[in-house]
């Protein structure tokens, strides 16, 4: 009886560390899971602000380019319209 009273808290100690050594894994195993779930997040959200930020620049970068060539346009025809020098002859009409 001796024996069985003095091996039981080695078998104590024994399955309170294996409770412990379950425990911890368990923790380490959801904390791997949380920072995996939450950089896996992150990067999703990274991914798609970039995504967005293309289509913006993308779509400033042809708004540009059609403000640009509609600038053009209105400024040839615009020179196509000025008159550098009168077609008639004011100065003989003042003169007669």
């Amino acid at each position: 009886m001796k024996r069985i009273v003095a091996i039981l808290p080695f078998l104590f100690i024994v399955g309170c560390a294996s409770i412990a050594t379950g425990i911890d894994t368990t923790r380490n195993v959801v904390a791997s899971t949380v920072q995996t779930g939450m950089k896996a997040g992150a990067d999703m959200v990274g991914a798609v602000a970039e995504d967005v930020s293309d289509v913006v620049t993308t779509t400033a970068n042809v708004a540009a380019g059609v403000v640009d060539t509609v600038t053009e346009e209105v400024q040839d025809q615009a020179k196509e319209l000025e008159v550098k020098e009168p077609d008639f002859p004011t100065g003989e009409l003042k003169e007669d």
